[in-house]
């Protein structure tokens, strides 16, 4: 008869890692660099984790804490859906790996129908997970109070003006702006923007505004021309196409995110007019195919992962009752200036 397989546990990770259990639990629980470990002790942890194929016991903890182990990634349907959303995968990514790390599993949960209010019901007071990342909530965002109201651990990720506790996001509003002074500062006037969704989103306001403060501080109100686009590629090239037949059409665009961006490329590439020559275009994101378009897409950088993980373990701690050190946290957004504007 085979005999039933050891489990493996944290202590022999700390025996192949070379470091105290201690260690191991500071670096499975995201507080390695609180407690000074080292990068590369803390790479040493994760591949003997990787090696062992190590698991911790979720069951056991679940039945001692009472808790679920699991949080919820919130996102309009609609995102969930969007065609080479990187950005999406890429906030996944950097969650799921800090709650492998932290002994926790995440699930994805779109809205449908714009009704947020549902997740409470659904989610928060049915004890199915131990709190949420909400991925750009929209700006009428009651709902949020029943969270802080119930001492439900949420983190939003998009806007800092979320009015919210805790959040990680960047400056959509200095990042637009920087994007649109950009294609003024090349010479640009008549400059459009095409939104990736309805400005019930608080990114996509702060973007908005962002663009209109550019034109404005270069007193270019007169030219300004704002579309929106429903989370598709087709949706954006059909409003690019409409503004290309227009009466004094645009010679730049900025894109309200790269994808945007790549539906009003394919459409001015249809009128056989050039980027940048005949019209300059700037998107938003930095998704990986961005950098391998003909011209590689110029556009703003959003760090998806480190957003994240970062946001990850912002809620883990809220839910094991610390109090983290910082509460909103904003993150840098470079231009990325390469060859379409």
């Amino acid at each position: 008869m085979v005999g039933k397989k050891a489990r493996v546990t944290r202590q022999d990770v700390a025996n192949l890692a070379g470091v105290s259990t201690a260690t191991v639990s500071y670096v499975l629980n995201g507080l390695g660099d609180a407690n000074n470990i080292s990068l590369e002790t803390q790479n040493r942890v994760k591949e003997a984790v990787a090696e062992l194929n190590y698991v911790r016991n979720v069951s056991a903890r679940r039945l001692a804490s009472g808790k679920a182990n699991v949080i919820a990634i919130i996102t309009d349907n609609k995102s969930v859906n969007y065609p080479i959303n990187a950005t999406l995968h890429q906030i996944q990514q950097g969650v799921s790996e800090v709650c492998f790390l932290r002994g926790y599993h995440s699930i994805v949960y779109g809205v449908y129908n714009n009704d947020w209010s549902r997740i409470n019901e659904d989610l928060a007071l049915s004890n199915r997970v131990d709190g949420m990342i909400i991925i750009n909530p929209p700006i009428e965002n009651d709902f949020l109070q029943k969270f802080d109201d119930n001492n439900f651990p949420v983190v939003s990720l998009g806007s800092p003006r979320t009015p919210h506790n805790y959040s990680v996001s960047v400056d959509n509003f200095s990042a637009a702006r920087l994007a649109t002074k950009h294609l003024i500062d090349k010479g640009h006037k008549n400059i459009a923007h095409i939104t990736y969704s309805e400005p019930d989103l608080a990114d996509v306001y702060d973007r908005i505004k962002g663009y209109k403060q550019a034109m404005e501080d270069a007193n270019l109100m007169a030219h300004c021309r704002i579309r929106h686009a429903e989370y598709s590629f087709e949706s954006a090239s059909t409003l690019m196409l409409e503004l290309l037949e227009g009466s004094s059409p645009p010679t730049a665009i900025f894109a309200g995110n790269d994808v945007t961006a790549i539906g009003c490329m394919s459409a001015i590439n249809s009128k056989g007019l050039g980027i940048p020559k005949d019209i300059a275009l700037i998107g938003f994101d930095d998704i990986p195919v961005s950098a391998y378009l003909t011209p590689a897409l110029t556009t703003i950088k959003l760090d998806g992962e480190r957003q994240g993980a970062i946001g990850a373990n912002l809620l883990l701690d809220l839910v094991e009752g610390k109090i983290p050190s910082q509460a909103k946290v904003l993150l840098d957004s470079p231009l990325i200036i390469r060859h379409s504007a």
